[in-house]
């Protein structure tokens, strides 16, 4: 009934054999196990949420070139793009220890974590920026198609175990695979080794990231308030304490503040149109409506969600006070029309 669906395929619509795979792996074969109609849609949307993460990404690098060039590109990764690697490097080193160890419950969990919170909810979501809104040749958008080829193929071999059905699918779809192998069983595991060395460590990473967790609760603030329709309509100001400005997160975000590679810069990174980061205390955030102060949040900063200045890029959607300044593209901002001008764009 699982995999077929049963008489009714309203009420028991079939799942396929991967997701009845899923659910085997995700259980603890130490105890009792349980199954029904609604542990059975759980594990199928936790599949699907894999299935459509590895869509995207077979989207998104659909037009990366297979040439010499792009071997420069790892050279050239943006720190956000080397520390998703550095991720995807951890996962594995915990996957093949799981693997050797039989805890397929545990893969399972590591990679619907990484996939969800460490690859869609943030480098991804940030991604768009530089996939949709970049010229197509261009190395921001380039780098971040070799990075997501990387995590492409390495979750693909990883999950092939657990989910077989899908991992051939993925193989058979990816552009660049060796002629002489017709299955991604051919293909080598991952390695675990991680070449690429971020500025900042991983701890002050994933510290950064509880604070734009405490940004997106400020933006989901001023939405709920109107004072905004989207994260893009906003200007994020960062008030970092006394207490905190010698800690490694507010210099990671003070140096985010001034970077200048359209890709590490802090409005990229929390993704808004504008964002700044200042020092000071409580007096910062008085007499703005929606803010996340220094003891509401999960960071020790405080958060400032204004509307954004200038006007709004018909293209990109981000606001800005370059738009229409271009003659050629007066609806565009100065990114976009570099963009447009790169790809040969006339009007």
């Amino acid at each position: 009934q699982v995999i077929d669906g049963g008489k009714d395929k309203k009420k028991q619509p079939p799942y396929g054999a991967d997701a009845l795979r899923m659910w085997v792996a995700s259980v603890d074969y130490t105890t009792d196990v349980s199954i029904g109609d609604n542990i059975i849609k759980q594990t199928f949307d936790n599949y699907r949420k894999i299935r459509n993460t590895f869509r995207y990404l077979i989207g998104s690098v659909s037009d990366f070139p297979a040439d010499e060039a792009t071997s420069a590109l790892g050279e050239k990764l943006a720190e956000q793009d080397k520390y998703i690697l550095n991720k995807l490097q951890a996962l594995l080193v915990d996957v093949n220890e799981a693997y050797e160890q039989c805890q397929f419950q545990r893969v399972v969990q590591s990679v619907l974590q990484f996939m969800i919170a460490d690859l869609s909810n943030f480098y991804l979501e940030s991604a768009k920026d530089r996939m949709y809104i970049s010229s197509r040749a261009s190395d921001r958008r380039r780098t971040c198609q070799y990075t997501m080829q990387i995590v492409l193929k390495s979750l693909a071999v990883a999950i092939a175990p657990i989910l077989p059905h899908l991992a051939e699918d993925i193989f058979l779809n990816l552009d660049e695979r060796p002629a002489d192998m017709e299955s991604i069983f051919q293909l080598y595991w991952p390695s675990t080794e991680s070449p690429w060395e971020t500025k900042a460590s991983m701890d002050t990473w994933d510290g950064f990231l509880k604070l734009k967790d405490d940004v997106n609760m400020a933006l989901a603030k001023a939405r709920e308030g109107k004072t905004i329709g989207a994260a893009l309509d906003a200007k994020v100001t960062i008030v970092i304490p006394d207490a905190a400005k010698e800690t490694d997160v507010a210099k990671f975000v003070q140096a985010a503040n001034g970077a200048g590679n359209m890709v590490d810069e802090l409005k990229h990174l929390l993704v808004c149109s504008q964002a700044e980061a200042v020092e000071g205390g409580a007096e910062m955030l008085e007499g703005a409506e929606y803010v996340m102060t220094f003891a509401e949040g999960a960071s020790p900063f405080g958060v400032v969600v204004r509307p954004a200045d200038g006007t709004k890029c018909a293209r990109c959607w981000h606001y800005s006070e370059t738009v229409g300044d271009s003659e050629r593209f007066p609806g565009a901002c100065d990114k976009c029309v570099d963009a447009l001008e790169a790809d040969g764009h006339d009007v």
